[in-house]
């Protein structure tokens, strides 16, 4: 049995029919199944996900133990991976596994805090409205080794990617799409969280997303 996996919440899932696009890409018998209904069912065969890249995140946590296939369509709001042109990929944190990036710190609760029904009025416009009430400067203590590296501090934004965009900005000017493994970003904090330190943060921030890195 293969699986659609329709995320209607999605910026424009709306535009689809899960239906008609499992009929397209699948071919024998499917069923369509919601992201937070997965727990009830065992991946087998191929998957389509119908979603942004939240949903695919989601999809492969629940089906990298097995020997599926996945096939994505995006239909969410900003589709990172989707804008890549390439095969959806797979990270493992531990016993998680997440699609393209896993990030922790200053900004990162916009994926949820937008409302459903503003993205799909609004697209990304609906991320920049949360924008400044997101503003906030925190301090993760973290100590990371990488490339034979040890990192230790406080910081503000932590990020292992891999492409080229995030929050809808192209910054990672290093990135190679025919290269495997990930892109460590971190973000020293500038202490705590008020309006020295936020004006403090502004500017490594606009050289890291609006200049590139």
């Amino acid at each position: 049995m293969d699986y659609v996996v329709y995320n209607p919440l999605s910026g424009r899932a709306h535009r689809v029919d899960p239906d008609a696009v499992g009929k397209r890409y699948l071919k024998g018998e499917y069923q369509v199944v919601a992201p937070w209904e997965l727990e009830r069912f065992i991946p087998s065969n191929k998957v389509l996900v119908v979603g942004g890249d939240g949903t695919l995140s989601t999809v492969l946590e629940w089906a990298y133990r097995y020997p599926v296939e996945i096939l994505y369509l995006p239909m969410g709001t900003l589709n990172e991976r989707g804008k890549q042109g390439a095969s959806p990929y797979l990270g493992l944190a531990g016993e998680r596994a997440f699609g393209y990036v896993l990030a922790t710190g200053i900004f990162c609760p916009l994926g949820w805090v937008a409302s459903e029904r503003d993205k799909k009025r609004w697209g990304r416009l609906a991320y920049l409205a949360k924008v400044w009430g997101e503003y906030k400067v925190p301090s993760i203590p973290a100590q990371v080794v990488s490339g034979g590296k040890t990192y230790c501090g406080q910081y503000a934004l932590i990020m292992l990617i891999h492409s080229s965009t995030c929050f809808g900005l192209r910054f990672n000017r290093a990135y190679d799409k025919e290269k495997g493994g990930g892109y460590l970003l971190l973000l020293p904090s500038t202490g705590r969280d008020g309006l020295r330190a936020r004006i403090k943060l502004f500017f490594p921030l606009f050289r890291v997303f609006f200049v590139g890195v």
